[in-house]
Order: C-alpha cells, then sequence, then structure tokens
C-alpha cells in the first residue's frame, strides 16, 4: 500500500487535526481534557500562527496559502460563541482510530496511537507542514 502524501493541495483540515494528535501522542500525550480553559487560548494561538504562515505562504506565492485558509476557515472559533465547536468536531471525527472519547463522560479525548506508531506518521507530512503542526502541537501541549 502507497503512503499518503500530505502537502501542497492534499492537506486539508482533518489532516491537519491528525497530524496535530500524532505529534502530540509522539511525544507521549495521552489525554486532552475537553473542559480545559487554557486550552481555548492555545486553540487561539494556532490560528495567530497559521494566519501568520498564510500571510507568508500568500508572499511566496505558494499554493499552500489555499489549504492553510481552508484549515483556518474550518477551525477558527465560531464568532458568536467563541467556542471552537468545528475543531472539535473534527478531533472527534478522528474516532476510533486515532482517537477516543468515552461516553457518556466526555471528559477527555484520549489519543490512541501509541509513540512509534505516531512517528512514523509524521515521516509522511510534507516538510512545509512540519513547522506548522509542530508548533500547533507545543501550543496544546503548554496548554496541558
Amino acid at each position: 500500500m502507497a503512503r499518503r502524501s500530505w502537502g501542497p493541495g492534499k492537506f486539508t483540515t482533518r489532516d491537519f487535526c491528525k497530524a496535530v494528535v500524532a505529534r502530540l501522542a509522539s511525544d507521549g500525550v495521552r489525554s486532552i481534557p475537553l473542559e480545559n480553559p487554557r486550552l481555548q487560548k492555545a486553540f487561539s494561538e494556532i490560528l495567530d500562527g497559521l494566519k501568520d504562515e498564510y500571510r507568508d505562504a500568500v508572499s511566496k506565492g505558494e499554493r499552500r496559502a489555499v489549504e492553510i485558509m481552508r484549515i483556518i476557515d474550518q477551525i477558527s472559533a465560531d464568532s458568536n460563541t467563541g467556542a471552537y465547536d468545528a475543531l472539535w468536531a473534527t478531533f472527534r471525527k478522528l474516532q476510533p482510530g486515532l482517537i477516543r472519547i468515552g461516553n457518556p463522560e466526555y471528559v477527555s479525548l484520549d489519543l490512541s496511537l501509541d509513540p512509534v506508531s505516531a512517528t512514523e506518521r509524521l515521516k509522511q507530512i510534507q516538510p512545509e507542514w512540519q513547522s506548522i503542526v509542530e508548533n500547533s502541537a507545543n501550543k496544546i501541549r503548554q496548554a496541558l
């Protein structure tokens, strides 16, 4: 089976969330508490970082600018509530393979990926996405 190549024109919001989960899992993170108020700030910082990457990609005429803007659009906070429901929904859609959310508690997003498998998944990400994923995972890790 051929490996999937994540790169310009192919890196979706789902791919972004999968890569962030893999980055966190490769560092040994096993769980993300859903009610952690610091995550709100981390998500905001992730979006700020993505917006910086977008501006940089546009100024260089890179095709990945379209994918970055699509990700920004699809994970931004709700303009009425400020909640990151779309981002959480994308994470939830990674069930049952990469994560699981225990019913009926819904207390945490538990990462199912072991560090070795996560590291292997990260090798599939194109170099231009590596720093974006790393920086985004770092923001979440710091909030935990």
